[in-house]
């Protein structure tokens, strides 16, 4: 069975991520440099934001395998 893979675009917990990593592949962009994040958008299943990240319909455009988008 694949790996799933979850995107965090901003700062979480060290708890959080062992966790995350626990269970998944997990990567890291920053979710404020736009053209990092529509570029990691295009292939992962999750994507973690907090309150800083927009994920708008461009955003979405650009993640054809998303199927979780979170708000910690």
């Amino acid at each position: 069975m694949p790996t799933l893979t979850v995107l965090v675009a901003e700062e979480l917990s060290p708890a959080a991520i062992a966790q995350l990593e626990s269970a998944f592949e997990v990567r890291h962009v920053d979710g404020a440099d736009r053209p990092a994040l529509l570029r990691a958008l295009a292939d992962v299943d999750a994507v973690i934001v907090r309150s800083a990240t927009r994920i708008d319909a461009e955003a979405l455009a650009h993640a054809p395998h998303l199927r979780v988008l979170a708000r910690a």
